[in-house]
């Protein structure tokens, strides 16, 4: 016998039942796939754009408000209009001396264009925190993360730029976390020409994180098993010579500029200076004089970032969160008959920081300030540990659970839950420019 017609109404009724049926076996097929990697990109792109919205709201709740750093590195733009302002003034030579030319650059083909500079400050941001969420998700599928693993990790990294002031002050420091993982992500790949030409942007705009990553690329060479441990492979010398040759291009301005404000303070002079004093703008020295290079904001190697924990505490958390490029190093050494995550490039990005670190603390002012070298290591240690964890989340034998059709709509209304508490605080938690 034929079936019974089923009025409108019930139709409508039967495919909305079967509405999270098929929204439930859509999401599985996502999360059990280890190689579509288009979806997951497309995901990456529109969370990075849902935090440039975030941020251009916050950013423009207050018509002509800027950060303090900003308007100091946008102060003396004004002499582009008029080559005759802030004559004589001290201040505006000095910031006009130690902006990266690439910086300078960019804002003043900006200018050229039609768009001030403190509305350009305002509105680099918003194009960087999709670049930056892309980079990221490319780095981590570069290393052997699946794409599930990389949109995941890629989250964490833009929430991390997003929440921090770096990004959004549209001042040089805006653009190192975009042209690392540039550079990581070529070295990664062994694409000498993205190596070199996200080393020179490096360089140009943020020369102290430019050593750092060319100590990174230095740091390739070395092989385990290999004579004096030193691989000369054609490709990886090719690729350092690149990089060397970027460095050397993006650094050689600064060194032949001359400034009117040498030499640098010593330390001896910096105690007689009340702005290094404790509670001056850009205080180095604690109440008792003495100096912290653990936890202070511009010496400390955590940059402020432990003194709302005790000390211990904190030190113990990041022992935890950088186990994670330790792993991935190890795991370079003992290759697995299945591909898997590995990547010496974490590890060695910390361990530059670190160098660099402890060479601007010995020759405190000469090479700026210690801080200033180890912003990447909560980014770099983001990359290597979040996709170790969530593979043995993912391991683990619950998932294989949701089969069932509770199961499956339970993985629905848990993903819907986490993306949209994932938007939430991509919208809530970014920092005003």
């Amino acid at each position: 016998r034929g079936r019974r017609p089923v009025s409108g109404e019930a139709a409508d009724r039967l495919r909305a039942a079967a509405a999270p049926e098929r929204l439930a076996e859509f999401v599985l097929r996502r999360l059990r796939a280890r190689d579509e990697s288009g979806f997951w990109l497309c995901l990456v792109l529109l969370f990075g754009a849902v935090g440039s919205v975030a941020y251009l709201a916050s950013a423009f709740a207050e018509a002509g408000s800027v950060q303090d750093d900003t308007r100091m590195f946008l102060a003396w733009m004004g002499r582009w209009d008029d080559p005759a302002a802030l004559q004589g003034d001290l201040m505006a030579d000095y910031w006009q001396s130690v902006s990266p030319w690439l910086f300078s650059a960019l804002f003043r083909l900006a200018w050229l264009a039609g768009i001030e500079p403190v509305l350009f400050a305002k509105l680099l941001p918003a194009a960087l925190f999709p670049l930056i969420a892309w980079y990221a998700y490319r780095f981590v599928r570069a290393i052997g993360a699946d794409p599930a693993i990389a949109f995941a990790t890629s989250l964490f990294a833009l929430h991390e730029c997003l929440y921090k002031d770096f990004v959004v002050s549209g001042t040089p420091r805006a653009f190192w976390p975009l042209l690392i993982l540039v550079v990581l992500d070529g070295l990664a790949r062994r694409r000498p020409l993205q190596t070199a030409l996200g080393q020179l942007a490096l360089c140009g705009t943020y020369p102290q994180l430019g050593l750092v990553t060319a100590t990174v690329v230095g740091l390739t060479l070395f092989e385990p098993g290999a004579r004096f441990l030193v691989s000369l492979e054609r490709r990886r010398v090719l690729m350092v010579a690149a990089a060397a040759a970027a460095t050397i291009a993006g650094i050689l301005p600064f060194l032949l500029a001359s400034s009117p404000f040498e030499p640098t303070v010593t330390l001896a002079e910096a105690r007689t200076i009340p702005t290094f004093a404790h509670g001056g703008r850009g205080a180095i020295f604690e109440p008792d004089g003495s100096l912290d290079f653990v936890c202070q904001r511009r010496l400390g190697f955590f940059a402020n970032a432990c003194t709302d924990f005790p000390v211990l505490a904190f030190l113990g958390y990041f022992a935890a969160l950088a186990a994670g490029p330790v792993v991935l190093f190890l795991r370079t050494l003992r290759p697995a008959a299945a591909p898997r995550t590995a990547s010496r490039l974490p590890l060695y990005l910390l361990l530059a920081c670190t160098l660099w670190f402890a060479l601007s603390a010995l020759l405190l002012f000469r090479l700026h300030l210690p801080s200033r070298y180890t912003f990447p290591v909560y980014l770099a240690a983001q990359l290597a540990t979040v996709p170790l964890l969530l593979e043995w989340l993912r391991a683990r034998r619950w998932p294989g659970r949701l089969s069932a059709g509770r199961g499956r709509r339970a993985a629905v209304l848990g993903g819907a839950a986490l993306a949209a508490v994932l938007a939430l605080l991509l919208a809530t938690d970014v920092k005003r420019g």
